[in-house]
């Protein structure tokens, strides 16, 4: 779980507490794994992907730890799938992952020459990859790692074997050259050689096991996967060593049947027998049950609210009170009873946070975990899916929102997806005819401001890329403009700019620039509350007289996201004797003027420097066709 701020959010690696209750398994494979007896072993921790098998893999790990003369490490395959030769990759880490636990400087330097040996078999990386089945063979003294790699009829499969020795001796040949088949550097001797130099370092009285925990197996390609079964069971199952290897059955299955399909001519199950010559001692994870995953909502919020130290102790509680086995589900009052009991501390945000939270998500659980499929991983997701969303539509409508409709929305999209697109269709038809009607409302202003003014008012829609001119009298006679057309063609009115001074024109699209950005930084209730004014000249149709125009603009509506849907622009005769061409930005509520710095510093946001440059010579009165020479 990570706390930033207000929000709240589940990672998907393991956990530190035990809120699935694992602790039984974790102890009971701990005792297995430490006994001398048991060794050298292979336990398969297998369950669904989610399940929660890195969270026990680590419990495991903190019990092997703090036991005498157990070295415990962790590898992580997935960290290997990049590797061209995963083989050596993982044999080098798993090696240097030992030499900096085990405490004995002899046997650290015996791994240290290990390691180097590591890089003997780097050389030969495709010798090796392509000798490894038969030595698996020869070592484990089971033939189907080699027959595997052979396809065809029985016949030519026994011909295979038959001439394995030859095969061999011609790899030997081609990729090492050797004139002496004795040497010691060749490939089958190098292999004895580690294991025998691996199980000898191992001899200290210092070690009594090595457990190496091999997590997130089943997110390796298939190809990957086989390779670094093959790791574990041809180089580095030796005495005293105990692997335990966290995956989904189902992958590996998958992965060996993609390596190896079936052979002609023989009737066997090539991956369950393939699985049984590796993993001695299987042990699989349970699906949670309904019950168990509803608890396990209710406990993750908990976590978001309460200190560390403190969930940890209510954990503890409701472990011993074995509450987690029985047939009731832990209900809210339970939890706030233990809390007040064991007088625990919240997080910033307190108990009246958490209640509010913890009664929505104690309202659907039940539904939820009918959902989930009893996967921890999946009821992370949907709380963190739940807790994004909440904290959208706290910035987009601040209270407006109930929550408790929003969480209900969300379990509906697991319940019933169809459903749930099926319902966002109609609201995207429901939001249609509301955009229809914010249209409509738009066209009757800004048709009754031509006809108060007699002057002219455009509609603008960004939507449709479209803009509706409405005009009076004015319009009408200095424009030759109708009372009403609509231009398809763009949401901006370029048949009333094509009237404007051309450099006075520049400077009004610049203010509506730096508009655009200064409202852009608002909250969405506050963008329509402003509106940009400027002069600007305006030459009559078939003259070059020109006349002073008003010109102003505002935003008619915004999405909930904040883009921009309807935007309203006004032209009206000037009459005063200003007639510099100033804007301004007004708050239409307040009747406030935004100070011109402020949205001047938007500039810096949305121009370059020479752009600033031509925008500081435009403002002391440089003409625009000199700009060029500037």
């Amino acid at each position: 779980m990570k706390r930033q701020g207000r929000v709240f959010m589940w990672l998907d690696n393991a956990s530190d507490i035990d809120i699935l209750f694992y602790e039984p398994y974790a102890r009971i494979i701990a005792d297995i794994a430490k006994n001398e007896q048991y060794n050298p072993l292979t336990v398969g921790v297998f369950g669904l992907w989610g399940a929660g098998k890195s969270t026990l893999l680590k419990l495991i790990g903190e019990k092997l730890k703090s036991q005498d003369g157990i070295i415990c490490v962790t590898i992580n395959a997935w960290m290997f799938e990049s590797y061209d030769d995963a083989k050596t990759a993982i044999m080098e880490a798993l090696l240097q992952e030992l030499k900096e636990e085990v405490p004995v400087e002899e046997t650290k330097k015996k791994l240290g020459k290990l390691i180097k040996r590591v890089d003997w078999f780097k050389l030969g990386t495709k010798a090796i990859s392509t000798l490894a089945p038969v030595v698996a063979s020869v070592a484990t003294g089971n033939p189907l790692p080699m027959l595997l790699n052979v396809t065809g009829s029985a016949e030519e499969i026994g011909n295979t074997v038959k001439n394995a020795a030859n095969s061999i001796q011609s790899l030997k040949d081609e990729y090492w050259k050797e004139e002496d088949a004795s040497n010691d550097e060749s490939t089958i001797n190098n292999i004895r050689k580690f294991r025998e130099e691996f199980s000898d370092a191992l001899k200290s009285d210092d070690i009594k096991n090595v457990v190496v925990m091999i997590d997130d197996l089943d997110r390796c390609r298939p190809e990957r996967i086989i390779e670094i079964l093959e790791v574990i069971k041809l180089f580095l199952s030796v005495d005293r060593t105990t692997f335990i290897i966290a995956a989904d059955e189902n992958v590996i299955k998958y992965s060996i049947r993609e390596k190896y399909p079936p052979m002609n001519g023989f009737d066997v199950e090539l991956d369950k027998e393939y699985i049984e010559k590796i993993i001695q001692l299987p042990i699989y994870i349970p699906e949670l049950s309904a019950k168990d995953i509803q608890n396990y909502l209710l406990l993750l919020v908990t976590q978001s609210y309460l200190e560390q130290e403190s969930f940890k102790h209510l954990i503890d509680k409701i472990f011993e009170e074995k509450r987690t086995i029985s047939g009731d589900v832990i209900t809210l009052e339970e939890i706030n009873k233990s809390i007040g009991e064991l007088g625990l501390n919240w997080q910033d945000g307190g108990q009246t946070a958490f209640n509010e939270t913890a009664k929505i998500i104690d309202e659907i659980r039940e539904i939820v975990a009918s959902t989930l499929k009893g996967n921890p991983r999946q009821a992370k997701r949907f709380l963190n899916t739940f807790i994004t969303k909440r904290q959208l539509a706290k910035i987009y409508y601040g209270d407006e929102i109930d929550i408790s409709i929003l969480a209900k929305l969300l379990v509906l999209q697991k319940l019933d997806n169809d459903l749930f697109i099926q319902l966002n269709e109609w609201n995207k038809e429901f939001d249609t005819e509301n955009k229809e009607f914010m249209l409509a409302q738009a066209r009757a202003c800004a048709n009754g401001y031509a006809l108060a003014t007699e002057g002219i008012a455009v509609v603008s829609d960004f939507q449709n890329n479209e803009c509706h001119i409405y005009s009076g009298r004015f319009g009408q006679t200095i424009m030759d403009f109708p009372e009403y057309m609509v231009d398809h063609t763009s949401a901006f009115e370029n048949t009333v700019f094509s009237h404007a001074n051309e450099e006075e024109l520049i400077q009004r699209h610049i203010l509506e620039l730096r508009f655009f950005n200064f409202i852009k930084e608002l909250p969405i209730n506050e963008k329509t509350n402003f509106s940009a004014s400027c002069i600007i000249s305006f030459y009559r149709t078939g003259s070059n007289e020109t006349i002073k125009i008003l010109h102003t603009t505002r935003y008619f509506s915004c999405s909930n996201g904040g883009s921009v849907i309807l935007g309203l622009c006004t032209y009206s005769p000037y009459f005063g004797s200003h007639n510099k061409q100033d804007g301004i930005i007004v708050n239409l509520v307040t009747g406030e003027t935004v100070r011109r710095n402020v949205y001047e510093a938007c500039d810096r946001k949305i121009l370059s420097r020479r752009q600033l440059e031509i925008l500081s010579l435009i403002a002391k009165g440089c003409p625009v066709n000199r700009l060029q020479t500037t």
